[in-house]
């Protein structure tokens, strides 16, 4: 958690306050503001993106230490390079909107998966959620779902109803909450870093953790300025240590033979489908450089012709 406070939250407070001494910062405008809902036409625009985010979101939700951030960046490059308007991401383009919320709110139901079905808590509302069922004595077991049916019901239910009323509050908070944008981002950006500070602080008591968010934090923001993303480090941070261990496992099992790992069939399968994800992104990012080149070209020769 402190390398997620300090690897997101901290590059954006730098850059608020860069802009503001350098004079890059203007005041924001803020219209009158009234909440809509999606129309038929936008549903249907964005059905597939959403529902690959979903897919995305609840496979992640079931990761147990991923989450809905993790679920959310990676929804966001995912639509990011499937969209035929790539530069228009960052400057208000609804997929990324539609895909990042998607994917977020999926996690909670893919959460429930390894919680109720194995007792392993996938984040921390999870474990909250966990110790409430010990308290009442349903233990988290394959066997929940036949001896407390109605439990498990009722827990499905609830989310349900939890996503109803996320869509009302928000609905009918957008006014207020937009007000933020009045905020300067110099000093709401104050406000941030006291946060971040206070939540590094309070997950061990430990200062360490506290000043240790200051030189990751400055290091991202280096990486954000030459365009280098954060997700895979993040993603590397969270899947690490889970991955380095499972990994001396394995090899102590084997004896150290490394073919351990695709002797069975979830073992050769997963590495193949990790190589086509790579590949699809791969050709993907090159059919958008060659269309990128190519319109290039069209409009050189446009402005040539026109000469």
């Amino acid at each position: 958690m402190v390398a997620m406070i300090a690897r997101f939250a901290v590059p954006h407070v730098i850059d608020a306050f860069v802009q503001h001494y350098a004079g890059e910062q203007k005041p924001q405008e803020v219209a009158d503001v009234r909440a809509e809902l999606p129309t038929i036409r936008d549903i249907l625009r964005d059905f597939w993106l959403m529902l690959r985010c979903a897919l995305l979101g609840t496979g992640i939700g079931a990761i147990p230490g991923a989450g809905g951030p993790i679920a959310a960046f990676l929804a966001y490059a995912h639509a990011r390079k499937s969209s035929k308007r790539p530069e228009r991401f960052g400057k208000g383009e609804m997929a990324g909107v539609v895909a990042s919320a998607t994917a977020n709110n999926a996690v909670t139901g893919g959460a429930m998966i390894p919680l109720l079905s194995l007792g392993i808590p996938g984040d921390p509302a999870t474990a909250i959620l966990l110790s409430g069922l010990l308290i009442h004595g349903l233990i988290p077991r394959p066997m929940l779902f036949i001896q407390n049916p109605g439990e498990v019901c009722q827990i499905y239910i609830a989310i349900i109803v939890a996503y109803v009323a996320v869509v009302a509050i928000q609905l009918l908070g957008i006014r207020f909450f937009v007000q933020v944008l009045r905020v300067p981002a110099h000093l709401l950006a104050v406000a941030v870093i006291v946060m971040c500070a206070y939540g590094a602080f309070a997950i061990r008591n430990s200062v360490f953790d506290m000043v240790s968010v200051a030189v990751p934090g400055g290091m991202a923001y280096g990486l954000m300025r030459v365009g280098i993303p954060l997700t895979p480090i993040i993603l590397g941070l969270v899947f690490g240590p889970a991955i380095e261990r499972d990994f001396r496992t394995a090899m102590i099992l084997s004896e150290g033979d490394p073919s351990v790992f695709v002797a069975s069939v979830p073992g050769a399968v997963f590495p193949g489908l990790a190589a086509l994800v790579v590949g699809a992104q791969l050709l993907c990012s090159i059919r958008a450089t060659l269309s990128a080149r190519r319109t290039e070209e069209k409009r050189r020769a446009s402005v040539t012709s026109s000469e």
